[in-house]
């Protein structure tokens, strides 16, 4: 729950492109070899019921990678939510992270803690977690842990 709503985040792998994506092209050109990638990895995200981000093109969480195992695939964090790009309102902190993260804590500036496992999809490397950010909250720092639980990464940039 966040904010007394429920959310989910759902990470989706296909191994070739489904029926009715169209890989995007740059302009003037039909197929562009520079666009890497024959298989797709979606993440969608939902609050309250209403896919963030999603209502025009149901393809805007995914990105083209090669294979189960690209190992060039994009890792990263961002806000999610359904105002304001996520700056505002209850919102989800969402991570594709570095091989190596287990898990991580955020520390809010009330002091107050939350920690989310890293989910893999089966039979791939890619992975991701989530920590819900509630209305008023505002993120201190946010730390990332090896499966032995020593410190990776400690992150203040999202204050």
């Amino acid at each position: 729950m966040l904010g007394g709503k429920p959310w989910s985040v759902t990470l989706t792998y296909y191994a070739t492109f489904p029926k009715g994506f169209t890989p995007p092209s740059p302009p003037g050109l039909l197929h562009s070899p520079a666009l890497k990638g024959h298989s797709l990895l979606c993440t969608n995200v939902v609050i309250d019921g209403a896919p963030e981000g999603h209502t025009t093109d149901p393809w805007a969480g995914c990105t083209m990678v090669d294979g189960a195992r690209d190992t060039d695939h994009p890792t990263g964090a961002s806000l999610e939510g359904n105002t304001d790009k996520g700056t505002t309102g209850s919102r989800l902190f969402l991570v594709h992270p570095d091989a190596a993260v287990a898990h991580a804590t955020m520390t809010f500036r009330d002091g107050r803690h939350a920690t989310a496992k890293v989910t893999a999809v089966p039979g791939t490397a890619y992975r991701a977690y989530a920590i819900p950010i509630a209305s008023g909250q505002t993120i201190a720092a946010v730390d990332e842990y090896d499966a032995h639980n020593r410190l990776l990464n400690h992150n203040t940039q999202w204050d």
